[in-house]
Parts: structure tokens; sequence; C-alpha cells
């Protein structure tokens, strides 16, 4: 029967002493920094576009508001009311009978 032993407890390294800085690992911290420039810097340009964009449409909707609510004032001035009709059509009615 084969006897079974447990692998020993593997430990990290400890040392007091940081890790030291490679010339290789700052070129890719500085390689991944300007990656993000470049990648903000369009992500803010996108920004102001679609801003612009908005803009624009905002200016569209407040004229073609403004237009809409001239049209219903003029039509409301110049629409007559109740009273001007019944005047203008004379005070006079015609009563008849009506018998069932």
């Amino acid at each position: 029967m084969p006897s079974y032993r447990t692998p020993p407890n593997l430990r990290p390294k400890i040392s007091s002493l940081p890790p030291q800085h490679s010339e290789v690992a700052d070129s890719l911290n500085l390689y991944k920094l300007a990656i993000e420039k470049k990648r903000i810097q369009q992500e803010l340009s996108n920004l102001d576009q679609r801003r612009q964009q908005l803009l624009e449409r905002l200016c569209v909707i407040d004229t073609q508001s403004n237009q809409l609510v001239e049209n219903l004032q003029q039509q409301q001035a110049n629409q007559p009311t109740n009273s001007q009709v019944l005047k203008s059509r004379g005070a006079r009615f015609d009563a008849f009978l009506l018998e069932y």
C-alpha cells in the first residue's frame, strides 16, 4: 500500500527591501498612461460633439415652440367669441311650436 506524503507548506519569500523598478516596467507604465490619456481625450471630444448636437436641437425646439404659441395666439385672437357671434347674427330669434 503506497503511502502518501503531504506536500510541505510553501511560504512566500519575505524581503525587507522594496521591489526594484526596472526600465522595462517604467516603459510599460508610461505606455499605459499614454494610451489612457489618448482614450480620455477622445472621450472628451465625443462629449463635446454630443453637447453641441444637443444645444442645436434645443434651439430648434425653442423656435418651433415659439412659432406654435404665436399661431395659437393668432387663432384665438381671430376667433369670435359667443357673444360676438350672437351680436353679428342679431338678437332676433324665430320661435316655432313643436307638437308631438
